[in-house]
């Protein structure tokens, strides 16, 4: 999603809502709703309004940003990915997967934050 919004995608944390709105209008990209969305959110609908539409595939779409999966397993060689994929073909997502997050205690502090900014 890097190459297709210009944006790192990764960078961002949960609490970064307004900086991720003001880099996605700043790329000149606007979807309905963006005033009211959180970080997690802002990164699902660009992704599902940039970047899949453009996937003719069939294509294994890979290395999600961890802070829009709380269940999904934190990638071994990047903390803020994830172990979630997804096969998309003709834009359409056909297959969406992850490997499983088994630490209850990560899984306390994924849901936490993403209440925390859900409520914000």
């Amino acid at each position: 999603m890097n190459e297709a919004s210009g944006l790192h995608i990764t960078s961002y944390t949960a609490d970064d809502a307004d900086k991720l709105r003001a880099d996605i209008r700043a790329k000149g990209i606007e979807f309905e709703g963006m005033d009211k969305m959180g970080t997690m959110t802002l990164i699902d609908y660009l992704y599902k309004k940039v970047l899949r539409p453009t996937i003719i595939g069939p294509a294994f779409v890979y290395n999600y940003p961890s802070i829009i999966a709380p269940l999904a397993r934190i990638s071994d060689t990047d903390h803020r990915k994830c172990e979630k994929w997804q096969v998309v073909v003709n834009g359409w997502e056909i297959i969406n997967s992850y490997g499983e997050l088994v630490d209850p205690i990560r899984q306390m502090e994924n849901f936490l934050e993403q209440s925390k900014a859900e409520e914000a």
